[in-house]
């Protein structure tokens, strides 16, 4: 990978995980069919890929995003369903296109068309990069990491966390209304993996790996009182799904600072 198809790659991840799980919320998700809460979700999308790379001269970027993105959510919206399937499929679509618009974008900013017209290319780095340096990069990298590690993560564990689910948590989950307490607990289990992420990430980039393994051991001990009292099947249910969720996390956590400091170190 050449350094400008890299800058060009990190700018259009970033761009789309800053639109799909920052700009998106949940609410914006449940109101899809409404024309205009769906049009300013494309356009967050087209507008970040645009701004982010600095390929200013280049209008073919953030019109493919526009349209690609506009007819992955329809599809999603007319298909009605949703699973770990439909979610995985959907981001893989987004990121095919992604390296397919790289490969087109580094030979274009290589053409001579480019070279005479394009003042968004300066000495083989894209314009935000010669601006502000490398560091320009690497916030990107920071920032895709952490999304990944919390909002991406915590969406696919609660996608294959749901087979697994005890039946006083589908009874909940099943009522049409959760009544408040059962929220404060939902949103308490989410920030708790958000932060157990965080924490396992910012310990594998700064080369304190070792850290994780104190980590599960400080989960452990507190959840060992429960453990102790899950004499009957339905505490004991609940604890393995915990630990089916707490591996889940970890496993994802370490994955994502894999990946950050693969891209930082180059």
């Amino acid at each position: 990978m050449t350094k400008i198809s890299e800058q060009i790659l990190i700018t259009l991840l970033a761009a789309h995980f800053i639109g799909d799980f920052v700009f998106q919320t949940k609410r914006s998700i449940e109101n899809k069919k409404n024309i205009k809460v769906f049009l300013s979700h494309v356009l967050i999308n087209a507008l970040l890929s645009y701004v982010l790379t600095g390929l200013w001269n280049i209008w073919i970027l953030p019109a493919v995003i526009f349209v690609t993105h506009a007819s992955a959510d329809l599809v999603k919206i007319k298909i009605k369903r949703d699973s770990i399937g439909i979610f995985l499929t959907d981001q893989g679509f987004h990121l095919f296109v992604i390296f397919l618009l790289t490969f087109y974008l580094t030979n274009f900013s290589q053409s001579e068309f480019a070279v005479t017209r394009a003042s968004s290319i300066f000495d083989g780095n894209i314009y935000c990069v010669e601006i502000f340096g490398e560091i320009y990069l690497k916030i990107l990298i920071m920032i895709i990491s952490i999304i990944v590690s919390t909002k991406v993560s915590g969406i696919i564990i609660g996608y294959l966390l749901k087979p697994f689910q005890p039946d006083t948590v589908k009874i909940n989950r099943t009522k049409e209304k959760i009544n408040e307490e059962n929220n404060v607990e939902i949103k308490a289990g989410r920030m708790i993996g958000y932060l157990e992420r965080l924490i396992i990430l910012i310990l594998y980039l700064s080369n304190s790996a070792i850290g994780i393994g104190f980590l599960i051991t400080a989960k452990s001990i507190l959840r060992f009182g429960e453990i102790k009292e899950g004499n009957n099947d339905k505490i004991k249910q609940q604890i393995e799904y915990v630990l089916i969720g707490t591996f889940m996390s970890f496993a994802l956590g370490i994955s994502a600072g894999v990946g950050a400091r693969y891209f930082l170190v180059q």
